[in-house]
């Protein structure tokens, strides 16, 4: 996380931390060692340790938050780029007859033929030929646990979450 300082944390920690980062920047989130040993091996009191270990959290979840906003700032200079191709697209087509060819040494246009299926309102598809996704609705699922229904294979676990503020 060079550059970027929210907290302040022990160099050391952090320098070794960043190198973690950036190794995992480096293999799609994949560390070659065991982390915890990792962390275990700095030489820095426990708690402090501990502590640093969550100001550089914090940092992180910050500097997330602010890729997810450029990310969607993207996303949408993305959208109208996107729109905006499709609209000279269209002023294209409408100018190019069909069997037409115009081009040069960079840029071709012209037709082809091409075909795509079809269906109309009120097919009767049969099954075979549909892809049906199944996913549990975990909040429905816990609701009717909770109002004591017995659904096999299905439970409730209570776990501890780690707080970080």
């Amino acid at each position: 996380m060079a550059g970027f300082k929210l907290y302040e944390i022990d160099q050391f920690l952090q320098d070794a931390l960043d190198a973690r980062l950036k190794q995992a920047e480096d293999n799609e989130g994949v560390y070659d060692d065991d982390f915890d040993r990792f962390i275990e091996d700095i030489a820095v009191e426990r708690s402090h340790k501990l502590l640093d270990c969550a100001r550089y959290v914090k940092a992180l979840e910050a500097q997330g938050e602010a890729v997810k906003a450029e990310k969607e700032a993207l996303a949408k200079r993305q959208a109208t780029y996107e729109g905006h191709a499709k609209r000279v697209t269209a002023y294209i087509a409408n100018h190019v007859q069909p069997g037409e060819k115009i081009e040069d040494a960079n840029t071709r246009l012209g037709w082809r033929k091409s075909s795509s299926v079809e269906i109309l309102v009120g097919a009767k598809i049969p099954e075979c030929y549909t892809r049906i996704e199944i996913i549990p609705d975990k909040t429905a699922l816990k609701k009717a646990i909770v109002a004591g229904e017995q659904i096999p294979g299905v439970s409730i676990v209570e776990k501890q979450s780690l707080q970080i503020k």
